[in-house]
Parts: structure tokens; C-alpha cells; sequence
């Protein structure tokens, strides 16, 4: 009884020490445990474990259940994810999650590349890298828990799809640069194969930078004013060299020099007095240098008022327009200081935008004077010409005479230039097309020369008359003003040239004296006009002159109406029906015309096949002494005129050839003399194509080398039909 009333008592002793349970005050905090993956076949880890009500540790006190579904009480039997529940005092619970996996990446051990040191720049050399991973999973089978090292894989040619490097290119500087390795492999698991990726690094790579070979200083100043401070930059190659450098001055009592802190090859060079100093920039560990020296003053010692790299004295521009004029001092740093004076014509040139910004805006027509200063050094005085904007001309690049009503003139005839019609052109961007502008009489110039007639220039109406015959020069001359791009006001002049005829009497009539040596034709052949001849009739002595308008000829079809273009060429569209008759016509300056003889045009018949007898044949060396001939046919549609076929020898030296022709069969006989040894080849086309038939025709050198190929090309040779 006494230990029954003993043991009660400590119980109430105990309750009387816990605090009170409120639900609406107290807290009651429950931490999981580390570890709250497991796999299959692990027993439940509790460290880390706690339960706190009002901040008092009542782990000890607390129940803690876990599913049985998943934990059997000694081990995790099923993957999943499962609540565990932790009661304290029978009223207060909370939960937290634990998962339940088949297998476990433990990760890998790494043995490190053959290579461990590089530049700057340069791939990891993988060569070497061998690991070994390891996981932990449940064999089903055995009902075990297996956590073991898997065989170790090197990195090779063969396994390189499976390891991933980062970096895999050293892009610093480093004394024990880290690389990420992660590996892929296939695992059977269960009789399952798994891809499992496995990541670890390795370190104690040496990066060492990439050399400079060379260095040079791109922008150097080689004059600074005190007080205002320059940033150098130099160029390193090659250009991803990683190197260090330094920058000195010999005389820092005149400028010091800093490297920009966030560009190593920039510096800020600070004159600090007058003198010279040099700037230096050193490669720490390459090869590279530069050094240049800089003068400094304490104010400048040239201003220059400039236009397109030039200093100028004067500069002209339009009424109306505005121009920004610019300053060149020495040392540049003190254009900054430089200020715009208008010394005089504040009517001409607006005085306070020039004053503020060193514009010009031209108000009107006159002359103004301008000057720049900087630090007490003024420029030169500039004269600023403000030309009215009607007296400026348009810019052209050249100009043609492209029409003359007339070119044929008597003795006695004056030359009126209202016949001319003259054109300026302006040169486009493609420099061949141009945009051409007409020249009203008045605005340009002529002058005409060798026949007896006064060269000087003129705008009207000839002051003599023609007083000799013969062939005389005209030209055509424009001149105009313009703005040069420097500002200044050029003046360009203008020519071009064309002949004339002057005659004792007026020509009466113009023939055709010869016609072309071929007036024969047939459909898509070019005129030929060899031989054609025009000529001009006159009174007086039966003169005669071949015309200069002997090239422009016109091709006129018989029972059509004329063409209305000059053409050298009959084809089928030129006339709507069949083919024709057509003659050649001609007119001259005075209205003149004259007809040729027909032309005939024929059609050539369907030329549907051509057949040669051999493919092969031999001419021996022997029958060139011999003059013994070969021959072969070419057979053709029956009833092809003669005259539709175009022959060619390629080498006569080689061999010659003649041939008879019987229409009513269409077969040509070839007849083949060798002259000497060589190749030729006897081809036949068909008038107005290009494709031949043709035969390669060998003439041995020797007897020992009796070899005649006589064979059909197509590649080279073909025949055009129709």
C-alpha cells in the first residue's frame, strides 16, 4: 500500500512540474528527421529528430507511427511516399513525409586527366579521367538492401557521349581551377535498365593566361592640355591574350598614366604640366610593348577654323541653307575651350546661332567675317560668301548631242543651233545609267571647225556662212557653276562633238550601189552586209560620196508596212505571215531614200535526220604519199536544197575534202584527202543553227600508229533543225 501511495504521489508530482495544454496558446513543434528518403530495405534514421511543446523537449514523451503498409518495424518494404504521424499527449499530432525510392545515386569517385595544366582558351583534355559511381538499391530477388561501387569507366572515344564537363573550355586565369563531371550510365535494376547520372568534380587545374605577342597603342595623343585628362587604349595580339600589363610614365611630373580598372588595356593618361613624357604599356609575361611620347602645355598653340581636313580662309554658301563649320586645336583637347566670334555681317550670317554653336545659317546674300578663339589664341579671320541661291547651277557630269535635225548642209547654208538637241546628264549610283536633263537653246555653246568656218564659241544663229566642202566638227559646250564640297564655287565646262557635211550642191538622189555579197537567206540568219555600199548623187561633176549613214539601214518586207526600227537580223516575227521577200532601205539627212534588191528569205525544209555511213575508218601514213582518198556519206531528208547545210573543215592541214550532192536521195558522197598527219573534223550544220554532225577524221603519223577514229560527238556537235 505504502509504495502504491508512493508511486502515485510521483506521478502527481511529475503532472504538477508539465505545463498546462492549451490548443489556443501553446505551440507544439514537431522537426523531421535528416533523412527523409530511404530506400527499400533501410531502417528508419530518427536523428535529427525532435518534439517541443512551449519550447520544453518532449521527444521522449511523444509516439511517433509510421504506416505499416511501408515499414515493417525494422525496414522499408514498398517505394512510395508515406505521412508519419507524431503524437504528443494523446491530443496534440502533426505529420511529416518521408519517400520511399527502389534506388539511390550515392555519387562517384574521380580520377583526375592526364593533362592538369592550360592556357587560357584552352579545351579540357579529358584523356585520363576514369570514375567509378556508386548507388544503393533493393535487390527484389534476394529481398537484400545493396549498396556497392559499380566498375570504373574511362573516358575514351568510345565512352564520350556519356560525360559532360563544365567548364569544358578555360575561360581564367587560375592556380586551382575546378571542373564538373557528370556521368550517364545504364544500370540493370532489377531486371530493369536504368539510366543513372552520377556528378562530382575534381580540382587542382593550373590555367595559366595567354600570352601577349605584340601590343600597340591605337588613339595616342601626342599633345594634352593640363587639367584635361585622355584615355588610351591599346590593341593586344593575339586578341584573346589574357595577359597582364602595366602602364608607366617616364615623367610623372608632367602626366601620369592609370590603368581603367575594368579594362586593363585602357588607360587615363593626366597632364599634370608642361613638358614631354613618354607613356609606356608592358606585357607582364608576353612578348608585347608599345610606347609614344606626349607634350603637354598649359594652353594651346594653334586654332584653325577647317572644312573637309583643310584649314580654310573663306567658304561659300547658299541664301537660305545652314552649314556647321568645325575647329582644329592643337592640342585637340582644347577644342572644348574654343569659342566662335562673328567679327562682322551679323545681316548676312545669324550671329547668335554661329556665336552658340558655330553654324552657319545664311540670312541673305553678302559677305560676312568669322573667327575662332580658344584660351586668348584666336584663327585666322574666314570670309563666309552667302550666294543667292538662284545663281547656283545644277551639277551635270556630261553632255551628248542626241539629236540633229540636220547634217548635211550647202555652202552658203548658216548653221542654226534650234536643229540641236542637246541633253546634261547626272551620273546615277550604278555609274552606267543616267538621268539626263534637255539644254534649252541659249544655255549652251557650239562651235564649228575645218571648214573655213570661225571657231569661236557661239549661242545664236552662225555669223558666216559654209564656204568650203568637206566634213566639219560641231560641238556642243555647257558651262555651269556649282558648290564644291569643300565650299568653295567651281566652274565646270561641258563638250561633245559630232560631223557634219557640207556639200557644193545640194544632193539630188541616193542609191544602193553594191549589194551585200549574200542575198540569200534563210529564217534566223544575221543580214550580212559586206559588200553593201550607199552612195550620194550630186550635179555638179557627177560627185559622189559613200554616205556616213551607211550603218543605219532599215529592213523593209515586201507587201508590208516598214518597220518602225533599224534591224540587222530577218527572223520569223518580224513579219506575221510565211516568209517573205524583203529589201534593204536607206534615207539620209535630206529626206533621200533608196531600195535595195530583194533579199530572198526562204524557209528550210524539216531536217528530221542524218545518218553517216562509217563510225570508224583508217587512212594509213602511207596514202598521204599515194594521195589515195576515203570516202564516207551523210544521208539528209530527201529534197534539202544544197544550199540549207553549212559545211567546216577544222584542220585542212590534216586532210581536205570535197563532196557531190544527189537531192533526190538527200545523200552527200564525202570524199577525204590526207595532206599530212593530224586530226580535222568534216562537219555539216544546218544554216541559221549552231548544233553540228560532225566526223573526227585521224591521219596517221606513222605506220606503227594506224589509228583513224571517225565518230559522231554529240557533246560538241549538234545540228539545229527548223
Amino acid at each position: 500500500m505504502k509504495r502504491v501511495l508512493a508511486l502515485f504521489l510521483s506521478l502527481l508530482f511529475v503532472m504538477t512540474m508539465l505545463p498546462a495544454v492549451s490548443l489556443a496558446e501553446d505551440t507544439f513543434v514537431v522537426t523531421p528527421p535528416s533523412k527523409t528518403t530511404y530506400v527499400r530495405g533501410e531502417a528508419y534514421d530518427a536523428s535529427g529528430f525532435a518534439v517541443t511543446y512551449n519550447g520544453t523537449d518532449v521527444t521522449a514523451l511523444s509516439t511517433v507511427d509510421i504506416s505499416s503498409t511501408y515499414y515493417d518495424g525494422s525496414k522499408f518494404v514498398k517505394s512510395g511516399t508515406t505521412n508519419v504521424t507524431v503524437t504528443y499527449n494523446n491530443t496534440l499530432t502533426s505529420t511529416f513525409p518521408l519517400e520511399i525510392v527502389d534506388y539511390r545515386v550515392d555519387g562517384m569517385t574521380i580520377t583526375a586527366p592526364t593533362t592538369m595544366a592550360y592556357t587560357v582558351g584552352d579545351a579540357l583534355d579529358p584523356t585520363g579521367i576514369v570514375v567509378t559511381p556508386k548507388f544503393t538499391y533493393y535487390n527484389t530477388s534476394a529481398n537484400t538492401l545493396v549498396s556497392k561501387a559499380q566498375p570504373p569507366v574511362a573516358w575514351s572515344a568510345t565512352t564520350q557521349e556519356q560525360f559532360t564537363f563544365s567548364p569544358a573550355v578555360f575561360s581564367e586565369v587560375s592556380t586551382d581551377a575546378a571542373v564538373s563531371v557528370k556521368f550517364t550510365g545504364t544500370y540493370n535494376i532489377n531486371g530493369e535498365d536504368t539510366a543513372l547520372t552520377f556528378t562530382d568534380s575534381f580540382s587542382g587545374i593550373v590555367v595559366a593566361p595567354k600570352l601577349a605577342d605584340s601590343l600597340s597603342i591605337d588613339n595616342p595623343p601626342y599633345e594634352l592640355l593640363v587639367g584635361y585628362p585622355y584615355t588610351v587604349t591599346a590593341k593586344v595580339e593575339p586578341a584573346d591574350a589574357t595577359d597582364s600589363y602595366t602602364w608607366t610614365s617616364s615623367n610623372p611630373a608632367v602626366a601620369t598614366v592609370a590603368a581603367d580598372s575594368a579594362d586593363p588595356l585602357k588607360a587615363v593618361i593626366t597632364p599634370v604640366a608642361d613638358g614631354v613624357a613618354d607613356i609606356t604599356v608592358d606585357a607582364v609575361n608576353g612578348a608585347g610593348n608599345d610606347v609614344f611620347s606626349v607634350k603637354v602645355v598649359s594652353k594651346p598653340t594653334s586654332v584653325q577654323i577647317m572644312e573637309g581636313g583643310a584649314a580654310i580662309t573663306n567658304y561659300n554658301i547658299l541664301e537660305g541653307s545652314e552649314h556647321k563649320l568645325t575647329v582644329r586645336t592643337e592640342p585637340a583637347a582644347a577644342e572644348m575651350l574654343t569659342q566662335w566670334v562673328l567679327v562682322d555681317g551679323a545681316e548676312f550670317i545669324d550671329k547668335a546661332v554661329f556665336e552658340a554653336t558655330g553654324t552657319l545659317v545664311a540670312l541673305k546674300e553678302g559677305v560676312a567675317n568669322v573667327k575662332a578663339t580658344c584660351m586668348g589664341l584666336e584663327s585666322q579671320v574666314v570670309s563666309i560668301n552667302v550666294i543667292d541661291a538662284a545663281t547656283a547651277d545644277k551639277r551635270y557630269d556630261f553632255i551628248e548631242i542626241e539629236g540633229l535635225a540636220n547634217r548635211y548642209f550647202m555652202i552658203g547654208d548658216y548653221f542654226n543651233p534650234s536643229i540641236m538637241d542637246v541633253r546634261a546628264y547626272v551620273r546615277g549610283e550604278a555609274n552606267d545609267e543616267t538621268i539626263g536633263d534637255v539644254l534649252p537653246v541659249g544655255t549652251f555653246q557650239y562651235s564649228i571647225t575645218n571648214v573655213n568656218n570661225p571657231s569661236t564659241k557661239r549661242s545664236g544663229v552662225s555669223a558666216n556662212p559654209f564656204n568650203a566642202a568637206g566634213t566639219a566638227k560641231l560641238t556642243a559646250y555647257y558651262t555651269f557653276k556649282y558648290q564644291h564640297s569643300d565650299g568653295s564655287w567651281k566652274t565646270k565646262t561641258l563638250s561633245d562633238s559630232v560631223d557634219i557635211y557640207v556639200y557644193y550642191q545640194r544632193p539630188f538622189m541616193v542609191v544602193i550601189g553594191e549589194m551585200p555579197l549574200t542575198n540569200t537567206y534563210y529564217k534566223g540568219e544575221t543580214l550580212d552586209t559586206k559588200g553593201l555600199s550607199v552612195k550620194v548623187a550630186y550635179t555638179t561633176d557627177g560627185f559622189e560620196v559613200a554616205s556616213p549613214e551607211i550603218s543605219k539601214y532599215e529592213i523593209l518586207a515586201i507587201d508590208t508596212v516598214s518597220m518602225p526600227d533599224l534591224y540587222d537580223e530577218i527572223t520569223a516575227e518580224d513579219v506575221a505571215a510565211g516568209y517573205k521577200d524583203y529589201k534593204i532601205s536607206y534615207k539620209d539627212g535630206n529626206g533621200l531614200a533608196a531600195e535595195s534588191a530583194l533579199l530572198t528569205v526562204t524557209a528550210l525544209p524539216a531536217i528530221d535526220s542524218i545518218v553517216l555511213s562509217d563510225e570508224m575508218m583508217t587512212i594509213p601514213y602511207k596514202d598521204i604519199a599515194a594521195v589515195k582518198t576515203h570516202t564516207f556519206t551523210i544521208k539528209v531528208p530527201a529534197g534539202t536544197p544544197e544550199s540549207a547545210l553549212g559545211w567546216d573543215n577544222s584542220n585542212p592541214k590534216a586532210a581536205s575534202y570535197t563532196y557531190t550532192y544527189d537531192a533526190s536521195t538527200g545523200i552527200y558522197t564525202v570524199t577525204v584527202t590526207p595532206t599530212a598527219p593530224g586530226n580535222t573534223t568534216i562537219s555539216v550544220r544546218a544554216r541559221g543553227g549552231e548544233k553540228r554532225y560532225g566526223c573526227i577524221v585521224t591521219v596517221q603519223g606513222n605506220p606503227e600508229e594506224q589509228v583513224l577514229a571517225m565518230k559522231l560527238n554529240y557533246n560538241r556537235y549538234t545540228l539545229f533543225v527548223g
